[in-house]
């Protein structure tokens, strides 16, 4: 893997430590305040934990693979699903002009 890979894990994990830290600050006074401030934690919350994941699971992966206990193809589909579990919730699309929802 290239450098810019191994810099973007990192950024991407001190980014779910610093959210983990500001929501875990934030958490209590969110609960009696409600509103948009809850809902921020809830989604700082949401990005941190799958910022870890991602980190983990692509670490492990890396791991498991150098160990070779995985080939690369398992590794590319390993990394395919990570994509699509950890940033489905971001791919919300309107549907199209000729669908139906039924």
């Amino acid at each position: 893997m290239s450098w810019i890979v191994w810099l973007l894990l990192a950024v991407n994990l001190w980014i779910s430590w610093h959210n983990a830290k500001v929501v875990g600050l934030d958490w209590i006074e969110s609960k009696y305040m409600g509103g948009w401030v809850r809902f921020m934690c809830w989604m700082g919350w949401l990005q941190s934990a799958l910022g870890f994941t991602w980190c983990y699971v692509l670490i492990g992966a890396l791991l498991a693979h150098n160990a070779g206990y995985i080939n690369a193809a398992t590794l590319k589909a390993r990394s395919t699903l990570l994509m699509s579990y950890c940033f489905r919730g971001c791919s919300f699309r309107a549907p199209s002009s000729g669908s139906s929802l039924l």
